[in-house]
């Protein structure tokens, strides 16, 4: 555990076509219920003082959506991460509507 808070902000490109559509069904899913939504419960982030989603769009259609992860956390990076890719409800159902994720 760490003394301070640690920023971590992960910017991932969204897919277009129906990847979108299920990205934003997804997100307002996690935002209606927080506590009980099978797809990512905040709250269960381990050591976590703040964390949100935001979708990027440029107004001008020139560059792609961007989904943008931010997250105030008590841990290294690199252990909290893996602790919150073992989550279940896993963050990844949230990434994989991202171009390139595996």
């Amino acid at each position: 555990m760490l003394d301070a808070t640690q920023a971590l902000t992960v910017l991932a490109e969204v897919a277009d076509g129906p990847s979108r559509v299920l990205l934003d069904q997804r997100l307002a899913a996690i935002a209606q219920d927080l506590e009980g939504n099978p797809i990512f419960r905040p709250g269960e982030l381990p050591d976590t003082h703040f964390t949100r989603f935001v979708i990027i769009d440029d107004p001008r259609g020139e560059l792609p959506a961007l989904l943008a992860w931010e997250s105030n956390h008590d841990r290294r990076t690199d252990a909290y991460l893996a602790e919150v890719a073992r989550g279940v409800p896993s963050i990844e159902r949230v990434f994989e509507c991202c171009v390139g994720y595996r």
